[in-house]
């Protein structure tokens, strides 16, 4: 994955964004200090500043990297949904709408961001041959049920109304289908198992989110495990390009 198959400056402007990265999460979790409700130690501008870089370094992976190859959609789709990763962030944070309406415009962003990473995936299966129906099959029938099974357990929450109650559940239904579309390229070649674990992460921290949300489920750092866990997901789905392009070198 560290092997970035791009030529010039862009290359090392990708180690770079990488390494900005993850000086600003070990940083904000080294040297934050705990809020008032000891959720956070990593402060607003330090989450916002990840996401930000991560949306950079989507744009160069596609511009740079994989513009002008049978990928280029697979670059566009994974930049566009890091874009709506990134506003759903700022939803989520409270600095585009207020509180208790910035809930529900996240999980439309967060959709919207996996709807496209699901496209990307797709697409790249059908350049790189990785579409096996079975295994697309099975990979995207275990992750939907898995995700109902896990809204049941862990964020369900009769007492919050329907709206909220089928909202959730139908994100997780989305959230779990890109989870599965990544995996179902892991299956198929061991590169993209990075891509997996990301989907994972991602699928970990949205539990924990809606279990805070739905349930009040509360633990020292809460915040801190769900930001951490979403960033390194974001990450690895972003830097997947690596292992895109390079499948194509023959």
């Amino acid at each position: 994955m560290l092997d970035f198959p791009v030529d010039g400056a862009a290359r090392w402007l990708l180690y770079a964004l990488l390494v900005l990265w993850a000086g600003l999460l070990a940083g904000g979790l080294l040297l934050g200090k705990p809020d008032a409700e000891r959720r956070n130690r990593l402060p607003r501008p330090v989450r916002m500043a990840l996401s930000v870089t991560l949306l950079a370094a989507a744009l160069v992976w596609w511009q740079a990297g994989t513009a002008g190859t049978p990928l280029v959609l697979f670059g566009l789709w994974i930049a566009a949904g890091m874009a709506f990763g990134l506003l759903g962030d700022l939803f989520m944070a409270g600095l585009i709408v207020p509180k208790p309406r910035n809930v529900i415009f996240g999980i439309l962003a967060f959709g919207g961001g996996h709807i496209f990473y699901i496209l990307a995936f797709w697409q790249a299966a059908g350049v790189l041959g990785l579409d096996s129906g079975q295994v697309w099959l099975w990979s995207l029938v275990i992750a939907l049920a898995a995700a109902v099974l896990l809204w049941l357990l862990l964020i369900r929450e009769p007492g919050r109304g329907p709206v909220l109650n089928y909202g959730t559940l139908g994100y997780s239904l989305l959230l779990t289908a890109m989870g599965g579309a990544a995996t179902a390229l892991a299956l198929q070649d061991a590169a993209f198992i990075p891509l997996a674990v990301g989907g994972l992460l991602f699928i970990v921290s949205d539990l924990i989110l809606g279990s805070e949300l739905m349930r009040r489920t509360h633990f020292p750092a809460i915040g801190d495990v769900i930001w951490t866990t979403y960033t390194v997901g974001q990450m690895l789905i972003v830097y997947s390009s690596a292992a895109a392009l390079a499948a194509l070198i023959p």
